[in-house]
Protein backbone atom coordinates (compact mmCIF):
# COMPACT_ATOMS: atom_id res chain seq x y z
CA UNK A 1 0.00 0.00 0.00
CA UNK A 2 1.09 3.29 -1.00
CA UNK A 3 1.24 6.19 1.68
CA UNK A 4 0.66 9.90 0.13
CA UNK A 5 2.67 12.55 1.97
CA UNK A 6 1.50 15.94 2.34
CA UNK A 7 3.77 18.88 1.76
CA UNK A 8 4.14 20.81 5.42
CA UNK A 9 2.02 24.05 4.33
CA UNK A 10 5.79 26.07 4.90
CA UNK A 11 6.90 23.96 1.96
CA UNK A 12 4.22 24.67 -0.39
CA UNK A 13 4.91 28.19 0.41
CA UNK A 14 8.27 27.99 -0.53
CA UNK A 15 7.31 26.52 -3.99
CA UNK A 16 4.60 28.67 -4.65
CA UNK A 17 6.75 31.92 -4.20
CA UNK A 18 9.33 30.12 -6.26
CA UNK A 19 7.39 29.38 -9.05
CA UNK A 20 5.75 33.04 -8.78
CA UNK A 21 9.26 34.51 -8.90
CA UNK A 22 10.26 32.69 -11.74
CA UNK A 23 7.33 34.35 -13.75
CA UNK A 24 8.52 37.73 -12.64
CA UNK A 25 11.49 36.83 -14.35
CA UNK A 26 10.11 35.20 -17.34
CA UNK A 27 8.16 38.26 -17.82
CA UNK A 28 10.84 40.40 -16.76
CA UNK A 29 12.76 39.10 -19.65
CA UNK A 30 9.85 39.16 -22.13
CA UNK A 31 9.33 42.16 -22.11
CA UNK A 32 13.15 43.86 -22.47
CA UNK A 33 13.16 41.63 -25.39
CA UNK A 34 9.89 43.16 -26.91
CA UNK A 35 11.00 46.36 -26.22
CA UNK A 36 14.34 45.38 -28.58
CA UNK A 37 12.84 44.32 -31.47
CA UNK A 38 12.51 46.54 -34.46
CA UNK A 39 9.40 47.82 -36.81
CA UNK A 40 9.84 44.66 -39.01
CA UNK A 41 9.50 41.78 -36.00
CA UNK A 42 6.85 43.99 -34.32
CA UNK A 43 4.58 43.99 -37.45
CA UNK A 44 5.58 39.97 -38.07
CA UNK A 45 3.92 39.27 -34.63
CA UNK A 46 1.13 41.64 -35.49
CA UNK A 47 1.98 44.82 -32.92
CA UNK A 48 2.51 48.25 -33.24
CA UNK A 49 5.59 50.12 -31.77
CA UNK A 50 3.10 51.74 -29.41
CA UNK A 51 1.66 48.49 -28.29
CA UNK A 52 5.01 47.18 -27.75
CA UNK A 53 6.13 49.75 -25.84
CA UNK A 54 3.02 50.11 -23.54
CA UNK A 55 3.80 46.53 -22.78
CA UNK A 56 7.48 46.80 -22.50
CA UNK A 57 6.65 49.42 -19.74
CA UNK A 58 4.47 47.45 -17.44
CA UNK A 59 6.51 46.18 -14.18
CA UNK A 60 7.33 42.74 -13.90
CA UNK A 61 4.41 41.74 -11.31
CA UNK A 62 1.40 43.34 -14.02
CA UNK A 63 -0.26 40.64 -16.02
Amino acid sequence: MTRIRKTEPRTDLLLRFGHLVGEWRARSRDRALLASLGHRELRDIGLSPGEAAMEASKPFWMV
